[in-house]
C-alpha cells in the first residue's frame, strides 16, 4: 500500500491540467497570427509565396499540439480512473470502524479465517465435543429440560484428547507444524520451497505491514520409514520483520509466532546470528516451550568468499581441489556459529543454499545440510505428539461449548425467583430465601449438584460430578475459583490439630470449694460489724430512693397522656411511609434477585472454564507420563496459549500455587 503514493494523484492531474491550459495559450496565440497573416495575404496575393512555407509550418504545428493535447486529455481521464480505482482499492482493504490504520478490513478478515480455522480443527479433531455442540446449540429449554450438562462435557473431553494421545492418532491426523521466521530477505521463502518440495512458488512482490498475517502450505510428501503412512507437514512462512523500531519490531514479531502456534520453529539467517534472532530463540524456547532449529542460509555465497579468501579463486570444478573445498566447508562452519557480539553458537547450525552458479550447482557438496534437515524434521514429526497443541485446541473447544451452550439468561425460569423475592422483601432479609433457591436450581440445571444443598448436607451425599472429579484427583488454586461452590478442588495443606490425652483433660476437672461454718478469727468478726453498719445506711438509703419513685410517677401520669399522641402519629406516618416504600422495596429486590442469579451463572461458567483447563492439562500430562515424555508446565506468565486474559491465567501450574 505504501507504493500507492507513486501512483498517479491530484498533483499529476493538475499538472496534466496546467499543460492543457499552456497548449489552449499557445494555441490561441498561433491561431491569432496566423489569422492576421492570412487576412493579411487575402489582399496581397503577390506574397503568399513568400509566407506559404511559414504559414504550412504554422498549420502542421498547430496540428501536432491538437493531437497532443488530445492524448493528454485521453490520459488525464485514465489518471481519473486510476486514481477512482486506487481509491476504491484503499477502501476495500479499510474497515469504516478503522480508517485510521490501513488495510484495516483485511487484517481482520486474515484473523477471522484464523479462528475458522481453528473452529474447523476442533470439529475434526474432537468429535464428541462437536456433537455435544450441534446438540446443545439448538437446544432451548429452560430448568429441568435443559439439556448441556457439565458431567458430560467432562467426559467427552476426556474421551477426545485421550482419543488423539494414545496409540500415535495425533502423528497421523494433526499436521505437524514448522514456522520459518527470519529477517527480511535472508532466503526464508527459498528454504521453504525446498523443505515442502513445492515446485511452482509464488513470491510476494513486497512485504509490507499491509501483508500481515503469515503464509501458510499444507505437505503431504515426508512418510514414516516404519510403516510409509504419511506425515502431514504444514509450514508456515512468518514475514520478516520490518519495523524501523527495533524494540517494535520484537513485539510485533513474537505476536506473528504466538498466532502461528507452531510445532517447531526455524531461525533462518543469512549472517552473523543478532540480537533480534537471539530474542526470538529465547521466546520460542523458553517461553513457549517449543524446539528451535537454527539454518544458516546462502552457504553457497559464503562458501565462494571463503574460497576467495583461501585460494584468491572462486570455485571452478576443474581447479578446485576436494582439500580446498573440505577446508573452505570447514571454516565455512565455524563462520555460521559466529554470532554478532563476538560469540559462538552452542545450538548446531544447518547449511542451506539458495541460487548457485553453474558450478556450484554440480558441486556434490551444494545441497549441504537439506537433506539432513529434512530427516531431523521427520524424526521430529514422528517424535512429537503434539501434546501442547493439542492442549491448546481443547480448551480452546471447551471454552466455547461453556461460552455459548452454558453461559445463557434463560437456563433457568426466574421470573418466579424474582416474584417470590419481590412479596417476601416485606420482610426484612426474607428475600434472601428465593435468591438462595434460584441459585441452587442453577447449579441443578448444569448438573453441578444432582440434589440441592440441604438435602446432600442432610443425607450425607456427594454429588456425581464432585465425586467424578476427586476421582480425578484435579486440584485448582483458591485464587481462581471465584463462585465458592468448589472447594473441594483446592488442594488442603490443613495442620492437624492434637487432641488432649486423658492425662490433660484431668487438669480440668472442677473441685469444690471447702467452708469453715465456725470461724473465731477476730478479723472476721469485725469484717461482720462492719457489714451491719452497711446495712443500715443501704436501708437508709432505699427510703430516700422510694419517695423520689414516688414523685416521679406522679410527673408521669402527667406527661403520657400527650406522649401518646405523638406516638400515635408517628405510627402513623410510618405506616404511611411503609405503604409508599414497599413497592420501591419489591421493585428493587425483583430486579436485584435477577441480577444476582445472571452474576451466578457468570461465576459458575467462569470457574468451569478454569476447572476445564486444568482438567485437559491434567489429561494431557498423564498420557506424556505415560509416553516417558517431559510434563506440560505453566507459569503465571506463560502467553503461549495467546491473545486472552483466561488463557493468561489457567496456564499457571496447579501445584505452583496452592492455598
Amino acid at each position: 500500500m505504501h507504493n500507492l503514493d507513486k501512483l498517479p494523484s491530484e498533483q499529476s492531474v493538475k499538472a496534466i491540467d496546467d499543460i492543457l491550459e499552456d497548449i489552449a495559450f499557445r494555441k490561441k496565440c498561433l491561431l491569432s497570427r496566423l489569422g492576421t497573416a492570412t487576412s493579411l495575404l487575402e489582399s496581397k496575393p503577390e506574397q503568399v509565396k513568400l509566407f506559404n512555407n511559414t504559414i504550412i509550418n504554422s498549420i502542421r504545428k498547430l496540428e501536432i499540439i491538437s493531437v497532443i493535447e488530445k492524448e493528454l486529455d485521453y490520459l488525464r481521464e485514465n489518471l481519473r480512473a486510476i486514481e477512482q480505482y486506487t481509491d476504491e482499492y484503499d477502501k476495500l482493504l479499510r474497515d469504516d470502524q478503522f480508517q485510521d490504520i490501513p488495510c484495516s478490513k483485511y487484517i481482520l478478515l486474515l484473523e477471522m479465517l484464523r479462528v475458522r480455522t481453528e473452529e474447523l480443527e476442533i470439529f475434526n479433531y474432537f468429535p464428541k465435543i462437536t456433537q455435544l455442540i450441534e446438540e446443545w446449540q439448538s437446544d432451548h429449554s429452560v430448568d429441568n429440560e435443559f439439556k448441556p450438562k457439565v458431567l458430560d462435557l467432562f467426559k467427552s473431553v476426556e474421551l477426545d484428547v485421550k482419543h488423539l494421545l494414545s496409540n500415535d492418532n495425533c502423528i497421523y491426523l494433526l499436521p505437524y507444524k514448522i514456522g520459518v521466521i527470519g529477517d527480511r530477505n535472508v532466503g526464508k521463502s527459498t528454504l521453504l520451497m525446498n523443505l515442502a518440495e513445492i515446485n511452482q512458488f509464488s513470491l510476494m512482490v513486497d512485504m509490507t505491514p499491509s501483508i500481515f498475517s503469515y503464509l501458510q502450505y499444507d505437505t503431504f510428501v515426508y512418510k514414516n520409514p516404519d510403516n510409509n503412512k504419511i506425515i502431514p507437514i504444514t509450514f508456515i512462512d512468518i514475514e520478516g520483520a520490518i519495523d524501523i523500531n527495533k524494540s517494535q519490531s520484537v513485539e510485533n514479531y513474537i505476536e506473528l509466532i504466538n498466532k502461528a502456534d507452531c510445532d517447531l520453529y526455524i531461525i533462518v539467517f543469512d549472517r552473523s546470528f543478532n540480537d533480534h534472532n537471539r530474542i526470538c530463540q529465547e521466546y520460542i524456547e523458553k517461553k513457549l516451550g517449543r524446539k528451535c532449529l537454527l539454518v544458516r542460509s546462502k552457504a553457497d555465497l559464503l562458501f565462494n568468499d571463503v574460497l576467495l579468501d583461501l585460494t584468491n579463486k572462486k570455485y571452478e570444478k576443474r581447479y578446485t581441489t576436494k582439500y580446498q573445498v573440505k577446508s573452505t566447508l570447514n571454516k565455512l562452519r565455524r563462520y555460521a556459529l559466529v554470532t554478532t557480539d563476538g560469540g559462538h553458537l552452542s545450538n548446531k547450525v544447518y547449511l542451506t543454499a539458495t541460487i548457485c552458479n553453474d558450478d556450484l550447482k554440480e558441486a556434490p557438496f551444494t545441497a549441504f545440510d537439506l537433506n539432513k534437515l529434512k530427516k531431523e524434521l521427520l524424526q521430529l514429526a514422528i517424535a512429537d505428539f503434539r501434546v501442547a497443541r493439542i492442549c491448546k485446541l481443547a480448551i480452546c473447544a471447551s471454552r466455547t461449548i461453556i461460552n455459548t451452550c452454558f453461559r445463557r439468561g434463560y437456563v433457568v425460569s426466574q421470573t418466579r425467583y424474582r416474584w417470590l423475592a419481590a412479596g417476601a422483601s416485606i420482610i426484612p432479609f426474607l428475600d434472601e430465601l428465593p435468591a438462595f433457591f434460584g441459585r441452587e436450581k442453577i447449579r441443578q440445571t448444569f448438573g453441578i449438584h444432582d440434589n440441592s444443598t440441604i438435602t446432600n448436607a442432610f443425607y450425607r451425599i456427594k454429588d456425581s460430578f464432585e465425586e467424578y472429579l476427586i476421582e480425578k484427583k484435579l486440584t485448582v488454586p483458591k485464587k481462581y475459583l471465584k463462585s465458592g461452590y468448589f472447594k473441594y478442588l483446592i488442594s488442603k495443606n490443613a495442620k492437624q490439630t492434637a487432641t488432649p490425652s486423658d492425662t490433660d483433660s484431668n487438669q480440668y476437672v472442677k473441685q469444690e470449694p471447702t467452708y469453715h461454718i465456725q470461724n473465731k478469727n477476730p478479723t472476721v468478726q469485725n469484717a461482720s460489724l462492719i457489714a451491719g453498719h452497711t446495712g443500715t445506711i443501704i436501708g437508709h438509703t432505699g427510703i430516700i430512693l422510694g419517695a423520689l419513685g414516688k414523685v416521679a410517677d406522679d410527673a408521669a401520669r402527667l406527661i403520657i397522656p400527650s406522649s401518646s399522641i405523638a406516638l400515635r402519629a408517628i405510627s402513623i406516618a410510618g405506616i404511611v411511609v411503609g405503604a409508599v416504600l414497599t413497592p420501591v422495596f419489591a421493585a428493587w429486590t425483583f430486579y436485584y434477585t435477577g441480577k444476582r442469579m445472571n452474576k451466578h451463572l457468570h461465576l459458575l461458567c467462569d470457574d468451569l472454564v478454569i476447572i476445564l483447563a486444568h482438567f485437559i492439562i491434567s489429561i494431557c500430562n498423564s498420557c506424556r507420563e505415560s509416553r516417558q515424555l517431559s510434563v506440560l508446565t505453566f507459569s503465571n506468565e506463560d502467553s503461549s496459549f495467546s491473545n486472552a486474559d483466561f488463557l493468561s491465567s489457567v496456564t499457571e501450574s496447579p501445584s505452583s500455587d496452592e492455598e
